[in-house]
């Protein structure tokens, strides 16, 4: 059937439809939706659920999905089974088509552009002067409201800022001390950026329309210096090809401006036809804007500069220069695309990111290029093709807008008329639609059409060179760039780099990214920062001169207040410094007039020795290091008689300094000293791994260390050992072996520690010396390590070849040997600071080195390993990883687990598209990368980076267990059958992984959860013959606080006395106000992970479902509902909002992101017992699982 008409009830809605295609063939049903596009999107896929659900209701047989697009045009080759394969899909759309329609406060964002319902939402906000026209999430907007800021004119009186100077750093002036505290401790907002943007909105209502700047944020697009040539480009896309079929460019100097503009001559329908007119555009569009660039060019060097609008608007340009990589004028555009300020100089900016971060415009928050040139003073010019895109304004009467009719900004100036713009407010492009229809018209039957086109193109850049050109010179950075000498204009690249070229780039990119948000975090002002809980001011209550010229500062730290300063409390803030943090030191005193970020990376670094989270108390001792590419130039200080000289300021007991998050990484620039002589250094590990990676498969991994017959005697005295653990230890031969150790597999106690005292065994049997390092990130893994290898030394003490081993913790300084001997609770082992090793005959040992990656290679890297371990590898990136490997002779042993947390990384890789970049995988962590060199990278893994990947992994033709071999642990001693059947079938079953539970059930945890519970609820989800509990609650407005979460952990606590209890949540601020109720150890996932207790609660806070979609990348990663569940030893509970298991997404990819939530909650649903409760006016609806 063609255009089968379905209709049918879901949820609270009647349905209807047209399927395009309903073929019967035998008892199978097959629905195909045609789409005219490259590939399926996440609508296309709704859509065909949708009606798999319709047909579902009146045919009896099995149905059968596909979405046919160009790609597979006429038969899709795969099929989705209705509806085993889209169960996740079926429950969104049930779930959502079952809610009630509430009433909302209106929130005005860039997703109501496509909405026909914007201008009346927008109206009605204006006239109530709502927050939501700033587009603040309404489950933040319910914050402000409870502190009393419930309109425009109240967040703008919040602050009142000195000047209009983006440039200008002097102190806003705070109108209500207690207001921004609140807002800060509860939500992520930039509050003077919002409050600056409430100030620009509240004058437009009362009359005064002008655009203002954001005091304080800097510079940020380039100073002309009567060098520079700006290129202002604009690219149309099509969406039926996935090609370019417009593009224009104003290029500017002082020499003058030219324009051009470019068409495709024909309508392209077919992909490939699209390509090739695309390419002859392109060839025609570079061949004029070159010749430009050159002739506009004030000197024989050139100095460009590309501007786009948005950052989509460069993303298209690059993609169709991939498209055309081997033709000459792609790539001097791509070279200069792909330049990163990092690394070499800056070469292009996006106007929209300029808006953002700076400006304060009066028609809030509309972001689209009409809109905005608008308020900076350009004038559109009538256009017959386009006359309706301009037709946005709505007459201002009063507080209202009058809709019965748009004008056109070609004939009204809104800036100095009442009018206001209320229609597609956030269109950053041309339309697709009048656009599409212009240039068919133009190239079929109308010739006028093709000027029309061109006009428009025209004037979108002459549109985007007005917004700049109005923005004063005084407000621009200076930036430093090469010239480029015109006669090799055309012939502009980068040079080609190899792995370890491209991973200093990644560093590079990464420390560049890192520092960029630290300064911006700088500019902040402290009384905010200090409620951040990322900074702390401390009081100074004793200065020390130590004998090695150092400086000790004790002190405790202090809060912000209305008159001054007020003491520390762990309830109102808990500070996220620890031991061991490196800060900058900065006196109060000197901020206030010169840029804070400039002031801030000057002051002396701190390392923080001493900090006590309950009372403030806090020590720290300054600290020099010499500048580098990833450290700073700090200012120097002297100590002496109680006060400290930082150059010329003097800071006295009872002065207040604060310390905030430093930028400067050692980790770093110790990985660069490796990567950058790593080709000239015989680097073992690099050297075989390169090859394998440049497609040399064919290569001998072996190594002669141990004799394996000594390995297995060793094994012989740990009968308990499973198969998996002993292959992994027994695996002597190869120089990179590979572990992965799910949850509470023993990795560390029944892999790690015998095969490192294997190896000891068999060195001091074949008559040897040997050094071997074991190192993580954290010093908590180093630590764990450290002692499961000790007690197993201790339990085997009888053998006398394991006298000869001796187990050093390596710390970075003196003053870290007391502390870490503190942590390690009186174990006996060697804490030093110092380190020398030796393999002579006359004595044999084995030491066996436990640090950190940057300690280790500081201490050790003068000696040679014959065994490195890595513990946690999965959070370890590759610089990181041949630090820790630099001295490796013998072999790498890598233990982790990609399902757990992969690095901490702060830019954005995703949408890095670096030429050099994309042809390798610096992002990876370690454990990713080896699983990428195999060849078991997934595809929706892949997808994350699908635009900038452009290699695959090497042609095996070989055995690759022969080469890199990877082990494999099913047996968890730590989760019960339930839990180890929930993560096998989450996460695990995509590795070949069935977890089989060994866990031996903890009696007296049992018996008291039976005896637990007070009330029918507690009962109820307490009972021990259920692991796993899930508890939703139709509560929806909270982001980084959820106090209904935080009373129902309360409440459970209070009945299960006597049993090692954790609660993990994903923010801070919710951490403080439930440690604020128990006492209870309350961590991030971050935190938790390697850790178990006998129960986890996690408290999944956020509920918002706007709040929820801005921070889904963070709060849905699969990996960290793994390593929350998994920590549980007896049993889980999960309390969430129902809205996270509900949220839809924006298409394919990231509700790959959704699914692992999503079959949880469909698992719970379809398995588990439910009951409901009711607590503080909200449904508890409770789900409780036994695992059969």
């Amino acid at each position: 059937m063609y255009q089968a008409p379905l209709i049918g009830k879901i949820g609270r809605f009647k349905v209807k439809g047209l399927s395009d295609f309903i073929i019967k063939q035998g008892d199978t049903y097959y629905i195909l939706e045609a789409k005219f596009t490259k590939e399926e999107k996440l609508p296309h896929r709704l859509q065909a659920v949708i009606y798999g659900m319709l047909l579902d209701k009146i045919v009896r047989g099995k149905i059968k999905l596909a979405i046919v697009t160009k790609d597979n045009f006429p038969w899709p080759r795969e099929f989705l089974d209705f509806p085993n394969d889209v169960l996740e899909f079926v429950t969104t759309i049930e779930e959502k088509l079952s809610e009630e329609i509430k009433w909302s406060e209106a929130w005005i964002t860039a997703r109501c552009t496509t909405c026909q319902f914007e201008p009346l939402c927008l109206s009605e906000a204006l006239e109530k002067r709502s927050l939501g026209i700033l587009g603040i999430p309404p489950g933040d907007m319910r914050v402000f409201e409870k502190i009393g800021i419930r309109t425009i004119d109240d967040l703008a009186n919040l602050m009142t800022f000195p000047t209009d100077s983006p440039i200008s750093f002097e102190r806003p002036q705070v109108n209500d001390h207690d207001a921004l505290v609140e807002i800060t401790k509860r939500t992520s907002l930039n509050v003077p950026r919002l409050v600056r943007i409430a100030q620009a909105v509240r004058d437009e209502r009362n009359g005064k329309v002008k655009r203002k700047y954001i005091p304080g944020t800097g510079y940020n697009l380039p100073y002309d210096d009567g060098r520079l040539v700006k290129i202002f480009i604009y690219v149309q896309n099509s969406p039926v090809t996935d090609t370019l079929i417009g593009i224009s460019a104003l290029v500017k100097s002082k020499n003058g401006e030219v324009s051009v503009v470019e068409l495709v001559d024909d309508v392209p329908l077919d992909p490939e036809i699209g390509k090739e007119k695309e390419r002859e555009m392109l060839e025609r569009f570079f061949r004029k804007v070159i010749e430009v660039i050159k002739n506009l060019s004030p000197g024989e060097e050139i100095y460009p500069h590309l501007y786009f609008y948005t950052r989509g608007q460069r993303e298209s340009l690059v993609d169709a220069l991939r498209r055309h990589r081997g033709l000459w004028w792609s790539k001097p555009i791509r070279a200069l695309l792909s330049l990163r300020k990092a690394i070499d100089w800056e070469g292009f900016s996006i106007i929209k990111d300029e808006l953002i971060e700076r400006h304060a415009l009066p028609f809030a928050q509309g972001l689209g290029i009409i809109p905005v040139s608008i308020q900076f003073g350009y004038r559109w010019k009538e256009n017959e093709s386009f006359k309706e895109i301009f037709e946005i304004l709505a007459r201002k009467e009063g507080e209202r807008l009058n809709l019965k009719k748009l004008y056109s900004v070609t004939e009204h100036d809104p800036i100095r008329e009442p009018y206001y713009p209320a229609l597609n407010r956030d269109d950053d492009e041309i339309p697709f639609t009048p656009f599409w229809k212009a240039l068919v018209e133009g190239i079929t039957k109308d010739p006028r059409k093709i000027n029309d086109v061109k006009d428009m193109l025209e004037q979108v850049v002459r549109a985007m060179a007005k917004i700049e050109e109005e923005i004063p010179e005084r407000y621009k950075e200076f930036t430093k760039k090469e010239g480029i000498p015109k006669k090799e204009f055309e012939s502009f690249d980068l040079e080609d780099g190899d792995l370890a070229r491209v991973l200093i780039e990644y560093l590079l990119l990464e420390f560049h990214s890192r520092k960029g948000q630290l300064e911006r975090y700088y500019r902040i002002p402290e009384e905010i920062r200090a409620y951040s809980e990322k900074s702390a001011i401390v009081r100074i209550e004793s200065i020390e001169r130590k004998t090695n010229g150092e400086c000790v500062i004790k002190g405790k730290i202090v809060l912000p207040s209305d008159d001054g300063f007020k003491g520390y409390s762990p309830e109102e803030v808990l500070v996220d410094i620890d031991e061991d943090s490196w800060v900058y030191v900065t006196p109060l005193s000197i901020l206030g007039g010169d840029d804070p970020a400039k002031i801030i990376k000057r002051s002396p670094l701190g390392v923080i020795e001493y900090i006590n989270h309950r009372d403030g108390r806090i020590i720290l001792k300054l600290t020099n290091v010499p500048p580098g590419k990833f450290t700073l130039r700090h200012s120097k200080s002297k100590c002496r008689n109680g006060v400290i000289n930082i150059e010329g300021v003097k800071i006295h007991l009872g002065d207040y300094i604060i310390l905030d998050p430093a930028i400067d990484e050692i980790g770093m620039s110790r990985a660069f000293e490796v990567l950058d002589k790593i080709n000239e250094e015989a680097h073992e590990v690099y050297r075989l791994l390169n090859e394998i990676y440049e497609g040399n498969t064919n290569i001998n991994p072996e190594i002669g260390v141990w004799k394996k017959e000594y390995i297995q005697e060793f094994l012989n005295f740990l009968p308990s050992l499973n198969r998996e653990q002993v292959n992994f230890a027994l695996d002597c031969e190869h120089r990179i072996v590979t572990l992965q150790g799910p949850p509470g597999t023993g990795k560390t106690s029944g892999a790690i520690a015998p095969a490192i005292l294997a190896r000891a065994y068999s060195t001091i049997k074949q008559g040897k010396s040997s050094l071997f390092i074991v190192t993580a990130l954290s010093h908590r893994a180093v630590n764990e390590a450290l002692i499961r290898t000790y007690k197993l030394k201790e339990k085997l003490k009888d053998i006398k070849e394991l006298k000869n081993v001796e187990l050093i913790r390596g710390v970075s300084s003196e003053e870290a040997v007391k502390p870490m001997e503190k942590e390690l609770n009186g174990l006996k082992v060697n804490v030093t600071n110092k380190f020398s090793f030796s393999k002579s005959p006359l004595f044999l040992t084995v030491k066996i080195l436990f640090a950190t990656p940057q300690t280790a290679f500081k201490l050790a890297k003068d000696y040679d390993a014959d065994l490195v371990v890595i513990d946690e590898a999965s959070m370890l990136d590759l610089p990181m990883f041949f630090l820790a490997t630099s001295n490796a002779k013998g072999q790498v042993l890598l233990v982790g687990d990609h399902r757990q947390m992969q690095p901490i990384q702060v830019h954005e890789w995703e949408l890095e598209d670096r030429k050099t970049i994309e042809e390798h995988l610096p992002f990876l962590s370690v454990l990713n990368f080896i699983r990428f060199l195999r060849g078991e990278l997934e595809e929706r893994e892949l997808k994350r980076f699908k635009r900038i990947l452009g290699r695959d992994p090497p042609r095996w033709n070989v055995d690759k267990d022969r080469v890199l071999p990877m082990h494999r642990l099913r047996e968890t001693f730590r989760l019960p059958r339930a839990l180890a059947k929930l993560h096998s079938e989450l996460f695990y079953s995509f590795d070949g992984i069935e977890l089989i539970s060994r866990k031996n059930s903890d009696r007296e945890v049992l018996e008291t959860l039976k005896k637990a519970g007070k009330d029918e609820f507690l009962k109820f989800i307490l009972d021990p013959g259920y692991p796993v509990i899930l508890i939703i609650h139709n509560e929806g407005g909270s982001t980084k606080v959820n106090e209904l979460e935080a009373e129902i952990v309360k409440d459970i606590l209070k009945e299960v006395k006597g049993i090692d209890v954790g609660v993990v949540v994903p923010y801070r601020a919710q951490k403080r106000l439930i440690r604020s109720l128990v006492n209870v150890q309350v961590d991030t996932v971050e935190r938790f992970q390697g850790g178990e207790k006998d129960v986890i609660i996690v408290s999944m806070t956020s509920s918002d479902p706007a709040y929820l979609s801005k921070v889904l990348e963070f709060i849905y990663n699969p990996n960290r509902l793994n390593v929350a569940g998994s920590r549980a030893k007896e049993k889980l509970i999960l309390i969430a909002s129902k809205n996270l298991f509900t949220l839809s997404a924006k298409d394919l990819e990231t509700f790959e992101i959704l699914r692992p939530w999503k079959r949880f909650y469909i698992k719970m649903r379809r398995e588990g017992e439910s009951r409901k409760f009711t607590k503080a006016d909200y449904i508890l609806e409770v789900f409780r699982w036994a695992g059969e």
